[in-house]
């Protein structure tokens, strides 16, 4: 459809380009959550959520020992360090060493849910919170799963999915960042789309104020 109405950029040109706006909209409701931002990679999702985190050089981000490359990638990319943690049988992060790995730099986690098998979300989400600790869901390879009845993704600050061909749904490649923060979906707006907040995703907003930070 995008091919046949020449109309390839998803805010304006010819045609009617409205296949993003709608996918961001059926992802809200499915997964409950108030904002959603598709970007071009998982890994894209991921360097969003850092950015919005304002995560940067000295700071250290809490990682799964196991997982994929670009929970290690992304911070290393954004001049922050990764910190491992042990995992445990089910092969997600062990929450115990978690806790024992928190330092002063310490300023957020980021539990995988490994191959569709939730993470101690919970678990890990009050360790995070008594440290005062962002937490970043990564659910590249667990869309649509729950938690003890909950949504993956909705434990967190915000979340991130992949849609390369071996995910849940694909459209051959493909991310999503996710969110109920509206501070922090705007930071990921931002960052996505050289500083900006278009008019598009300002009539998303409750707080316009937002819109206007620079």
């Amino acid at each position: 459809d995008v091919v046949r109405e020449k109309s390839p950029f998803r805010h304006y040109g010819v045609g009617n380009p409205v296949k993003v706006k709608t996918f961001e909209e059926e992802f809200c409701k499915v997964l409950g959550c108030k904002y959603a931002l598709a970007v071009s990679s998982g890994s894209g999702a991921l360097l969003c959520a850092i950015a919005a985190a304002g995560l940067g050089p000295g700071d250290e981000v809490i990682i799964p020992s196991f997982a994929w490359y670009t929970d290690y990638c992304v911070l290393v990319n954004m001049g922050v360090m990764p910190v491992f943690a042990d995992i445990g049988e089910d092969l997600n992060m062990d929450p115990a060493d978690f806790e024992r790995k928190i330092t002063k730099k310490t300023k957020a986690v980021i539990p995988v849910h490994y191959q569709g098998a939730p993470a101690k979300i919970e678990e890990i989400t009050r360790i995070a919170r008594a440290h005062n600790l962002v937490v970043i869901e990564d659910c590249a390879q667990a869309l649509g799963g729950e938690y003890r009845g909950k949504m993956l993704g909705s434990y967190g600050d915000m979340a991130i999915a992949s849609f390369q061909t071996h995910k849940m749904i694909t459209c051959g490649e493909g991310g999503m960042f996710f969110t109920n923060n509206e501070e922090l979906y705007v930071r990921a707006v931002r960052y996505h789309d050289l500083g900006f907040v278009r008019p598009f995703f300002e009539n998303k907003l409750e707080n316009k104020a937002l819109a206007a930070k620079e």
